[in-house]
């Protein structure tokens, strides 16, 4: 309660006021907590309180975090829930139902074997990997790969990235994969994969992305599977770099730059690939991960700096981060929606969350 009114700039006894039913708020004050909480304000309205929307209990809780689930990241689960349902809804008014054509992964298939079929059903050749010349080109392309597949891949950026780097929903017939977008282009890349992994499995959470002692067989075999994904076994190990190795040597940042810059993902992921195709131990993955922790925050830091340098809004218009955050298929079908008149224009508003006045460089950037 103490941080929800402070949020809402009243006194928390006034707030509790307000839940006991000992005094009515304004319908200013009602639909500032509408905002805040992230309900319609005709929810505050019913007789009693709704009992038919699903929460995060089937979650997991990040390995070694001891504080509860953040308001924001409560926030962005249930805007991710409303968008599928959104999707769902205009979907079966235009007569079709989604396309889902990620493979499913059942008992007794082996990691690689997995990754394999993904990737296939992906269509990402490694010749095309190996061109795409920068961080965000790859997670544009692995984005759109994911979204060929039928799966509706989300970003969010007021969670932590400590609490969340990733999560999924993996309810039939649209499953979905979201992204913490204040994460590294590369980092949301393992992100993706990992999801997908989870997805293939119809086991979808809230995702811990490191080996931690105490992290689940399920979150061990994402993240391997991730590494497969991103760096097909037999094409790894015929990389010079990686033939010659007998999984004693320690790899050093410059061998690990190399790699990473060829398969466009992250020192760290190199590494533990390395770790499955016995080129390193998993006692010198596990000493390297503060390094590679610590780099991330220095880059993180020099990002931020280096916008303020030059001047620069560290955060994106409105359009770009509408498109970004909601995922172009939904974008598109919202939009096919009211081009057809199957919504009214409060409606488009409502699915874009955005002011009318940006919906021409939304369309611009989702088309």
């Amino acid at each position: 309660m103490p941080d929800a009114a402070k949020r809402l700039t009243i006194a928390p006894g006034r707030l509790a006021e307000f839940e006991e039913g000992a005094d009515d708020p304004s319908i200013t004050q009602l639909r500032k907590m509408a905002n805040v909480y992230g309900r319609p304000l005709a929810a505050f309205f019913l007789d009693a309180p709704p009992s038919d929307f699903d929460v995060m209990r089937d979650f997991r809780r990040v390995p070694g975090a001891e504080r509860a689930w953040s308001p924001d990241l409560h926030k962005v689960f249930r805007r991710v829930e409303q968008q599928r349902e959104v999707a769902l809804d205009l979907s079966e008014e235009e007569g079709e139902e989604p396309n889902v054509s990620l493979p499913w992964i059942g008992p007794g298939t082996t990691v690689e074997d997995a990754a394999a079929r993904v990737r296939a059903a992906l269509g990402v050749t490694l010749r095309e990997q190996a061109s795409w010349r920068s961080p965000h080109e790859s997670l544009n392309r692995w984005i759109a790969a994911a979204e060929t597949v039928g799966v509706l891949v989300m970003q969010a950026s007021d969670v932590d990235v400590a609490e969340m780097r990733g999560f999924s929903i993996s309810h039939a017939p649209l499953p979905l994969a979201v992204l913490n977008g204040s994460d590294s282009p590369r980092g949301r890349v393992f992100t993706l994969c990992h999801e997908l992994g989870h997805l293939a499995l119809r086991d979808a959470g809230l995702c811990d992305l490191h080996d931690a002692p105490d992290a689940s067989d399920v979150e061990v075999w994402c993240n391997e599977f991730a590494a497969c994904l991103l760096m097909p076994r037999d094409d790894f190990l015929a990389e010079p770099l990686v033939a010659t190795g007998t999984g004693l040597e320690e790899w050093d940042d410059q061998e690990l730059a190399l790699l990473s810059a060829q398969y466009g993902v992250s020192q760290e992921a190199v590494l533990r690939r390395l770790v499955t195709v016995r080129r390193a131990s998993m006692a010198h993955y596990l000493e390297r991960r503060e390094d590679f922790r610590e780099a991330y925050e220095a880059y993180q830091a020099e990002q931020m700096a280096r916008a303020k340098r030059e001047g620069r809004k560290i955060i994106p218009q409105v359009p770009t981060m509408t498109v970004r955050d909601l995922g172009k298929p939904y974008v598109r079908l919202v939009l096919d929606a009211y081009a057809r008149r199957s919504i009214s224009t409060s409606s488009l508003s409502d699915h874009l969350g955005v002011r009318l006045k940006h919906l021409p460089k939304i369309i611009e950037r989702a088309r």
